[in-house]
């Protein structure tokens, strides 16, 4: 395949009448001020764990539309709107095709690659996503629960001051109960978590004696 050209083609949220999926997942993104569209469960979470990266500052679903052509087929525009774009905080811009593993096909990986390079030429990554990068379902749980804290009443100054107030190591019922003295609101600790400030087993459950960490504090689990 060569490319022709490809453009950035505006969609005006059309994704609920022109969609070729049977239905639509919304998300109310924390990224975005405007709702943002998923066609399948995995790529809500996706999105959900988009959201949860320091990294990420701005993620738009369906963004654009790359126009090419294929050397065995000349003349013959074709289209392709990739899942999401995201913009890091180094202003890079990433788009996303979320898949299932199983659905991938040596054709399909062919054609991610010319993607990626035609992309390249552009500034912008392209990656593709499965659920294998993602997680088990208990680590999607996990990125869905936290995703829903991630806004916060606390300034940014009082959420600093907690976390140097806090232990490197603990409970989360006894981070919590701390928090708690100091006049936080209950659910504080899981806007940590979700921010970063704080991490966990993803793939265990979340609960009062779930072992909790301060980034780049290799302790072990019989903290306090």
């Amino acid at each position: 395949m060569k490319a022709v050209q490809y453009r950035k083609k505006k969609l005006a949220r059309k994704l609920y009448r022109h969609s070729r999926a049977k239905s639509s997942l919304t998300n109310a993104c924390t990224l975005n001020n405007q709702p943002q569209f998923a066609e399948s469960y995995l790529e809500l979470v996706y999105q959900k764990k988009l959201e949860l990266d320091k990294e990420s500052t701005l993620l738009e679903s369906q963004p654009f539309t790359l126009i090419y052509q294929r050397n065995d087929r000349p003349g013959f525009d074709y289209t392709f709107t990739p899942d999401i774009l995201t913009t890091s905080v180094s202003e890079q811009e990433c788009l996303h095709e979320v898949k299932c593993s199983a659905r991938l096909t040596e054709e399909m990986e062919e054609r991610h690659q010319f993607f990626k390079d035609a992309l390249a030429e552009d500034g912008i990554d392209f990656k593709v996503v499965t659920e294998r990068d993602i997680g088990n379902w208990l680590v999607m749980s996990n990125i869905m629960l936290l995703s829903g804290y991630l806004k916060c009443v606390h300034t940014e100054q009082e959420i600093v001051q907690l976390v140097s107030m806090l232990p490197l190591a603990s409970s989360y019922k006894h981070c919590q109960r701390l928090a708690i003295d100091k006049g936080f609101q209950p659910n504080i600790i899981m806007h940590l978590i979700a921010r970063g400030y704080f991490l966990f087993d993803m793939e265990d459950t979340l609960k009062g004696n779930t072992f909790l960490y301060q980034p780049n504090q290799l302790l072990s689990r019989g903290a306090a």
